[in-house]
Formats: structure tokens, sequence, C-alpha cells
């Protein structure tokens, strides 16, 4: 039975297969991002960021999973990778210090 509250978000979190979810989805995330017209809000932040992100996915994995179970308490270790790709993408900015 899965532990509700912060509890659940923390455990699921450092779930090793939500992780490797997250990690796809930060990658995803960060080539799109280095795609983005330069005239996007806060693009150099968001693609220096996204560069250090493509280099050391393993390093910023715990950190993305963490975020996005905050910003997004229905994640479960069993979510839609569609609603693991939102919460990346919605967390993006705060983790790459542009908010």
């Amino acid at each position: 039975m899965a532990v509700a509250g912060l509890l659940g978000q923390w455990d699921t979190a450092g779930d090793d297969s939500f992780r490797r979810k997250v990690e796809v989805a930060m990658c995803a995330a960060a080539i799109a991002i280095q795609g983005e017209a330069p005239a996007t809000a806060n693009h150099a932040n968001r693609a220096a960021y996204a560069k250090l992100v493509l280099n050391a996915p393993d390093i910023y994995a715990p950190l993305f999973s963490l975020a996005a179970c905050a910003f997004d308490s229905t994640l479960t270790t069993v979510s839609a990778d569609a609603a693991i790709q939102t919460a990346v993408n919605s967390v993006w900015n705060a983790l790459a210090g542009t908010l």
C-alpha cells in the first residue's frame, strides 16, 4: 500500500523505476529547450541548465524526481509518461533558477 502525503511523495521520488522515467523526461525537455528560439523568456539560463542536465542526467535525476513529486502530488511509480513529462517540464525553470 502506498503511503499518502509528503512521505508518499518522497517514496515515489526515490523509486528507481520512477527516477529512470524522470531521467528520460529530463533529457527530452533539455533537448527541446536547446531548440527553443533565443527570444524565449530566460532562454540563455534554461539552455545552460539543459546542457548541464544532458551532460550528467544521473546527477540531476534525484532533484527532478523530488521536484516533480512536490509539484504534482498525484504522481506515483506507475504514472503515465505524459504526466511525468508534464511535471518535469513544469519544474524546469525553478530548478534552472529562472523564476
